[in-house]
């Protein structure tokens, strides 16, 4: 219920409590909700999504994932900037360090709809 809570706030802050509840929360299903949340569900809009990237980056190397936390990782990338990358931390990072800035610019001038992820 936590999680789903934190997706209707919808400020920059609860992006990091996402991120940790992703990272560490005992349950799968909860685990699942955050990713999500990050990625799609909420109040969240694009602009706000593309600095969990950063983050998201981070839990892509983290040992303590297991695959399922892991590929929900990926997803959440590839829902949030809609590129569709492989599996590979190092692939992400240079697209990110690349095209990040430009992707999180292309959002901030897309229209409603767009920011809202509804594409």
């Amino acid at each position: 219920m936590g999680g789903r809570g934190l997706a209707h706030i919808g400020t920059n802050d609860t992006i990091k409590d996402f991120l940790d509840v992703l990272r560490n929360d005992a349950s799968m299903d909860v685990r699942e909700r955050a990713g999500c949340s990050l990625a799609k569900s909420g109040m969240l809009n694009r602009e706000q999504r593309m600095k969990a990237v950063p983050g998201l980056l981070e839990l892509t190397d983290d040992p303590s994932l297991n695959a399922t936390t892991r590929t929900w990782v990926y997803q959440a990338l590839r829902e949030i900037t809609n590129e569709n990358l492989p599996n590979d931390p190092a692939t992400w990072r240079n697209w990110y360090f690349s095209k990040g800035a430009e992707r999180t610019q292309e959002f901030k001038r897309a229209d409603s709809w767009a920011v809202l992820g509804n594409n």
